[in-house]
């Protein structure tokens, strides 16, 4: 990340968004996003590699039956693992994987860094999450900054959509969630007006305005 656009973390002043780079930076459609959380979290590359190691292996000593099935076989695993890309970057998975504790301090990195509609003003909230993760023996890890913005939207929107249909919230199961939640949302459009303001400072644009990238 070259300088002028390296995300600086508002809490302790430091630059928090070089870990977040190259490819990665760039994984915002559903394919590699899931490529890139199949890859960061969990035993699928060890897989893979033992994978492709004994399919070769039958491939030079099996006969002709036992290599046919072979091929078949690694078809059926490759095109399981193309579904299986797609199905792992959907926010309901990472929805499953973060607990109470981690919904909470993932709000609670919201109002440390107040992230806006630039990617990568959620990278420190990437970063941030991702050290938790780490020091609490979790192995989910996010991607970059597009996947805590479309998770913080789907929680959003999955929480509207509740009150509009009198249905629970988990939020509503924990007083402290919630008020952390609502205060999140302040800080986000807050945050949104700052950055549209100061973007087009002679254009009067506020809230209103279309964020850079649609989630």
């Amino acid at each position: 990340m070259d300088k002028d656009t390296a995300v600086v973390d508002p809490l302790v002043g430091e630059r928090a968004g070089p870990e977040i780079s190259g490819l990665r930076r760039y994984a915002t459609n559903p394919f590699t996003l899931g490529l890139w959380k199949i890859l960061l979290n969990g035993f699928y590359p060890v897989y893979l590699v033992l994978n492709i190691a004994l399919f070769v292996y039958v491939l030079k000593s099996g006969g002709d039956g036992i290599r046919t099935l072979a091929i078949l076989f690694e078809f059926c695993n490759f095109a399981f693992s193309a579904i299986l890309t797609m199905f792992i970057m959907t926010p309901w998975v990472d929805d499953f994987c973060i607990t109470l504790n981690g919904k909470i301090e993932f709000y609670a990195q919201i109002l440390r860094c107040r992230p806006n509609s630039s990617l990568q003003s959620w990278d420190a909230v990437c970063v941030h999450m991702n050290t938790f993760f780490s020091e609490n023996g979790t192995m989910f890890r996010f991607v970059n900054g597009y996947q805590c913005l479309r998770l913080y939207h789907y929680w959003r929107g999955r929480a509207e959509w509740n009150r509009a249909n009198n249905r629970p919230d988990d939020s509503e199961r924990n007083d402290y969630l919630q008020e952390v939640r609502e205060t999140a949302a302040k800080i986000i459009k807050e945050s949104e007006e700052s950055y549209w303001k100061s973007r087009y400072p002679d254009l009067g644009v506020g809230s209103s305005s279309a964020p850079e990238q649609a989630v």
